[in-house]
Order: structure tokens, then C-alpha cells, then sequence
């Protein structure tokens, strides 16, 4: 699958904000749909991290930042709902 460029923008703070977060939960969400929960839950790497676990992490940064630092909204405590299949994640996501 090839990589895609984020679209440039020329606009205020918020919608560039806006424009790049949906553009990077697109192409995460593009490069994990189709993962069988096995795969997802599988780890490649040594430091044990699996698509499962990455897709929950950035629904709780998006969450902890987006929510709760910028929009002052009250958001789950860090990792406390996590999903346990990944379509279930990146619905949460």
C-alpha cells in the first residue's frame, strides 16, 4: 500500500489541527483494516508491541490530548478501556 502525503493547508490553527489528525487516523486506520485479531494481537518486534496494543495507545493519546489538554472534556484514565479485537479498536479509535 503506498503512503499518502498530508494535503497542505492555509488555514487557521484549528482546521489545520483538525485536517492533519483526521489525515493521520485515515492512514493508520487504512494500514490496520483487515488485520485478523490473531495478526493484531501478535507482536513482530522485541519490545512486544502489536497492532492491537498500537491502536489502543493512539486512541488514549488522542484522547488525553485532544479532549482533555485542548478541549478541556473529561476523558478516560489512560488505557482503561482499551478494546479487546482491533475492528473494536479502530472503532474506538
Amino acid at each position: 500500500m503506498a503512503d499518502r502525503s498530508p494535503a497542505m493547508f492555509v488555514d487557521d490553527e484549528r482546521s489545520t489541527m483538525m485536517g492533519l489528525l483526521r489525515f493521520q487516523r485515515e492512514s493508520f486506520v487504512r494500514k490496520v483494516i483487515g488485520v485478523t485479531d490473531a495478526d493484531a494481537a501478535t507482536s513482530p518486534v522485541p519490545s512486544g508491541t502489536t497492532l492491537l496494543w498500537l491502536t489502543n495507545h493512539l486512541a488514549d493519546a488522542e484522547s488525553i490530548w485532544v479532549l482533555a489538554r485542548f478541549a478541556g472534556i473529561d476523558a478516560a484514565p489512560f488505557g482503561s478501556d482499551h478494546a479487546p479485537t482491533i475492528h473494536a479498536a479502530i472503532a474506538r479509535y
